[in-house]
């Protein structure tokens, strides 16, 4: 019985190292088959056909990504693109049109604009009433 345990652990794998080595390449370090994601050179895609592929694949993404965060964080989400060849698409989140989202960014807008010019004016009108209170002195 004790050689078959002796054999047993004679057979058993190097456990993998805890820290990185210098002299094994990272790629080659990566079981056979796995493809690391790299990043998108960021530029306009020539070909017509293949830039119709990449704009329907990455707006249905983006609607996915405006989805999740909608229903995650309930979120009331608006999207709106326009297609390379001036198709209109959007989404809204459930409950909501597009319209109604952007009335309310709208409102909210013209509010905080609203605010920060009664902020200003009120800013002004103490720089004023010290200005003068130091000519009068």
């Amino acid at each position: 019985m004790e050689e078959e345990e002796v054999e047993v652990v004679a057979r058993r794998k190097k456990p993998f190292p805890l820290t990185p080595r210098d002299d094994v390449d990272d790629e080659s370090s990566k079981p056979a088959g796995k493809k690391k994601r790299g990043r998108v050179e960021l530029r306009r895609i020539e070909d017509r056909t293949s830039r119709q592929v990449r704009f329907s694949k990455r707006r249905s993404g983006l609607f996915k990504k405006a989805h999740e965060l909608s229903v995650l964080c309930d979120a009331r989400v608006a999207l709106v693109v326009f297609s390379p060849a001036g198709r209109l698409h959007e989404f809204a989140s459930a409950g909501s049109s597009v319209d109604e989202i952007f009335d309310q960014y709208w409102d909210l807008a013209n509010t905080t604009v609203d605010l920060n010019i009664e902020a200003r004016d009120s800013r002004v009108n103490c720089s004023i009433q010290v200005n003068h209170k130091q000519l009068l002195n």
